[in-house]
């Protein structure tokens, strides 16, 4: 092929017009690399190789000047500078944006063609080279071999180098491009990866969304339904109406028409009438006015006899209610006197009792006298003969003591009767009854409460006689004994009213003093904590009733706990004689009651100090009780006096020592409706599952409220109901219900372990006493899930703080899973306290009261608990109310006075404007 392209180089032909080195171009950029090549040229030497620059001959000269050399030289330039050019606008621009540099791989098929096409002229380049290479080479030495091969050599080794570095180029770009393009791929896939996420989110909330349309369409279905069936209902009442409207328009028709032809007959009537009338009218008119004259004085004659038989029988009532005030005020100075008698015979009974103990006084010293005489055997027979004997005979004594006692009573009553009766002819003589009947019922009561002391002190002493008596034969018998000294000691001990575990104390012997003041508390006391409204002052004022209830209460108490302290009985029966609602023992202060809501001194007590706080505290608890206290100084239990009244017992310590407060419990468990309550209230207890709460603050009523709900599940529903209280409140009896009724200390360790174990005693509902710590709020929410209805209480304001309780008690990894099991299982959050009544007499419940609907549950599910209250204040017509709005209704219906409310509402400004546009909801 060399052979080829020599021969092809045509010859030159130019005569040698003795061109010098002046004009060879060597700053030619194409021919500047034919440096190194031997070359035919009459240019001097370069001074390095030896043959380098050397001509061989002048006829070989390299001609520059030759016409055609020089337009070949012109075409290299232009060539070059072309594709300079084409380089530079190629050449990607420093700014450019790196995502159009990379180009895919369509821009690199692009490239390639490109390429493809710029090759045939680098080709032309390159054969052009050659071609004056070659013609260089045939004008040295045409015949010479070495010089073609050299130059087709260099020509081969520069279009390979440029074909390598072609290579590495075209390989860098295709990595560069590469690699963009891998990033782009993984930008792609981390977008579509971002992009599902967000696709899955959004098909979620739709999800959500698409549940909660449903539910409300749901609801609006139903709606739909109710208002179907009403508009139906209405539909049928219309059509009745209207055949009822049809048929009285038939009968107005019949009635006008026989109206209309009965007024026919009747004018032919009245036309005959009328002119017999006038006939008569003349005639009428004369007798009309002799009539007229008789009747006026008849009248004025009746008038005259009707004044006088009225001013008569006004003289003869006055008479006789002249004589019925004598008789009322005769009787009741009768029985006045006949209570004074009793009391006196009560008194005389007891002095001769007090002669009688001093005649065996005597007697019994001088049967000591005698002792020391007779055999030790002998006088100890008769001496306790004699000790029976007295026994006997107190005894007897008593009985007529008692008998006087209830004729004093008898009397008292028929007294009583008498004086009503009298009072109801007249208000001045009822007046003056009252009078006298408050004087004979204060003489009746101090002589029954005489009698009262006469034979408890008949008794008292009866025993203590026995007791000398038998002492002091023992000391007859022993009085040299160092062993009989002792035990006749604690024998002494034993029967002192004072020892602080020995008997009950006995009463002294009848002094000059009036008598210990009787267990009645002032007349003007109020009604109970938790007042059934609308009672209409019932409860107003301490009845008869409560004062036998509260000394049967004080006899129970003694009777079961013969040691308890006087004080302490004392105190009990104030406390249900006033209608407490609970009861402090402290030291260093009298017992406190809590009555109305205000604390005050119970009537008739001492200050305490702490043996006897500490010697309640017994009375109360157990041995077994005590011990837990003195381990955690904390203590709830629960105490009964028989069947009559209920408390809630808590021993605590303070810096003085043992206290203990008492919360009265009512046996009776009222109803929803009594407690002043919504009945959709009592219906959550016929719930199939859900979790209720029951909220407010200490003492606001949450125990009895939950306690009806209860009961009406009791008595309506065939289940199995689980409670589980610190301690027992309200005792439920079984109604359709099995009742469980477990208490924390006692019947079980925790609120947590004993409703874990509650899920596995087959229940349908569960009564929890209060939602204390997470692991029972967890176990509640559990049971709830599993399908129970669970009942519980929590101390918490408001019904939006009532759910952050629930949900902040967990971590905060766990609180929106949380968050979303409370929204599906939570179904009604009542909040309660309790106010006093405008009257001043008794309280009544102010509450807050959320359902769970729709909207509820997605705030709750969204954490956006503080948007609750206003679906409160729109939900009037489901029940839902706020607090501030029940406060507003009772203000409004002046049950509460405004100040008070004022102290407990939650917005000052919004409780203000309703109460002002006199509409809560």
């Amino acid at each position: 092929m060399e052979d080829d392209r020599a021969t092809e180089v045509p010859e030159d032909t130019s005569p040698d017009d003795g061109a010098t080195a002046d004009d060879w171009n060597y700053s030619n950029g194409h021919l500047s690399g034919l440096k190194g090549i031997t070359i035919p040229s009459t240019a001097p030497s370069f001074g390095d190789a030896g043959n380098r620059g050397r001509h061989y001959s002048n006829e070989n000269t390299f001609d520059t000047s030759d016409p055609h050399m020089q337009d070949l030289l012109n075409l290299l330039d232009k060539q070059d500078e072309q594709e300079q050019a084409k380089e530079t606008d190629q050449a990607p621009s420093q700014n450019a944006d790196p995502q159009a540099t990379a180009a895919p791989a369509a821009d690199n098929d692009r490239k390639s063609t490109k390429n493809a096409k710029r090759e045939p002229k680098k080709s032309a380049w390159e054969a052009a080279m050659d071609h004056a290479i070659a013609q260089a080479a045939y004008h040295r030495d045409p015949n010479s071999r070495a010089s073609s091969d050299a130059a087709a050599r260099y020509a081969k080794e520069t279009a390979e180098a440029k074909a390598r570095a072609d290579a590495e180029a075209a390989a860098k770009a295709k990595a560069e491009a590469e690699a963009k393009a891998k990033a782009e791929a993984e930008a792609r896939a981390k977008a579509a990866a971002e992009a599902k996420a967000k696709a899955e989110a959004e098909a979620q909330a739709q999800a959500e969304a698409a549940a909660k349309a449903k539910a409300e369409a749901e609801a609006r279905q139903k709606a739909a339904a109710k208002a179907k069936a009403a508009a139906e209902a209405a539909e049928r009442a219309k059509a009745e109406a209207k055949v009822k409207a049809e048929a009285e328009a038939q009968a107005k028709q019949d009635t006008h028409e026989a109206l209309f032809a009965a007024s026919s007959f009747i004018d032919q009537v009245e036309a005959q009438a009328r002119a017999k009338a006038e006939a008569a009218q003349q005639a009428a008119a004369e007798a009309a006015r002799a009539q007229a004259e008789a009747k006026a004085k008849a009248e004025a004659e009746a008038r005259a006899k009707a004044e006088a038989e009225a001013r008569a029988k006004a003289q003869e009532e006055a008479q006789k209610q002249a004589r019925l005030q004598t008789i009322a005020a005769a009787q009741a100075k009768e029985q006045a006197h006949l209570q004074a008698i009793a009391a006196q015979q009560a008194r005389q009974a007891q002095a001769q009792a007090y002669q009688q103990f001093q005649a065996q006084q005597a007697a019994l010293a001088q049967a000591e006298m005698q002792a020391q005489g007779q055999s030790r055997n002998g006088m100890q027979s008769n001496q306790l003969a004699e000790a029976q004997q007295l026994q006997q005979a107190q005894m007897m004594q008593a009985q007529r003591i008692r008998q006087m006692q209830q004729q004093a009573v008898q009397g008292q009553t028929q007294g009583q009767t008498t004086q009503g009766a009298t009072g109801a002819q007249d208000a001045q003589g009822q007046t003056q009854a009252t009078a006298q009947a408050g004087y004979a019922q204060q003489a009746a009561a101090g002589g029954h409460q005489l009698a009262q002391t006469a034979q408890q002190s008949a008794i008292n002493q009866a025993q203590a006689q026995t007791e000398a008596a038998a002492q002091r034969v023992l000391d007859a018998q022993n009085q040299r004994s160092s062993i009989d000294e002792s035990r006749l000691a604690r024998q002494r001990g034993a029967s002192n009213p004072m020892a602080p575990h020995g008997n009950a104390p006995t009463l002294e012997p009848p002094t000059q003093q009036q008598p210990q003041t009787p267990l009645v508390p002032p007349a003007n006391l109020q009604a109970p904590t938790f007042v059934v409204p609308d009672n209409k002052g019932k409860d107003d004022a301490v009845t008869k009733e409560r004062i036998a209830k509260a000394q049967l209460v004080a006899q129970t108490l003694y009777s079961e706990h013969p040691d308890a302290d006087p004080e302490f009985i004392n105190a009990i029966g104030q406390l249900v004689a006033f209608n407490a609602s609970d009861l402090h023992l402290v030291m260093g202060d009298h017992p406190m009651l809590r009555v109305d809501g205000k604390l005050v001194p119970t009537p008739n007590t001492s200050v305490w100090d702490k043996e006897r706080t500490l010697a309640a505290v017994q009375v109360m608890t157990t041995d077994e009780e005590l011990q837990r206290f003195e381990q955690e100084l904390e203590l709830d239990v629960s105490f009964a006096i028989g069947d009559l009244v209920r408390f809630r017992v808590n021993v605590y310590q303070d810096r003085n020592g043992v206290c203990a407060a008492l919360r009265t419990i009512p046996l009776e468990i009222k109803t929803v409706n009594q407690l002043g309550l919504d009945q959709r209230i009592a219906d959550l207890a016929l719930l199939p599952r859900g979790l209720v709460l029951v909220c407010g603050p200490t003492g606001s009523g949450k125990s009895t409220t939950l306690a009806a709900i209860v009961d009406k599940a009791n008595a309506e529903r065939h289940d199995h109901i689980i409670t589980i209280e610190d301690p027992i409140e309200f005792v439920h009896r079984h109604k359709n219900c099995v009742v469980s009724q477990r208490e924390v200390g006692t019947d079980t360790l925790s609120f947590a372990e004993a409703l874990k174990h509650a899920l596995r005693e087959d229940p349908d509902i569960i009564m929890v006493g209060e939602l204390r710590d997470l692991e029972t709020i967890s176990t509640a929410l559990t049971a709830v899930e599993t399908g129970h209805l669970v009942f519980a209480t929590l101390h918490t304001q408001d019904a939006g703080s009532t759910v952050d309780r629930l949900i902040d008690v967990y971590p905060e990894n766990q609180q929106q899973q949380i968050r979303v099991q409370v929204a599906s299982t939570l179904r009604a959050v009542i909040v309660q306290t309790l106010l006093p009544k405008a009257s001043g007499h008794g309280r009544v419940p102010a509450t807050e009261v959320m359902y769970a609907t729709p909207a509820i549950s997605a705030l709750i599910r969204e954490g956006k608990t503080h948007q609750v209250r206003t679906q409160l204040q729109s939900g009037g017509d489901l029940g839902m109310h706020t607090l501030d709005q029940d406060l507003a209704r009772l203000v409004n219906r002046g049950d509460v006075q405004l100040d008070v409310a004022e102290q407990r509402c939650q917005d000052r400004k919004e409780f203000e404007k309703l109460v002002q546009s006199r509409v809560a909801y």
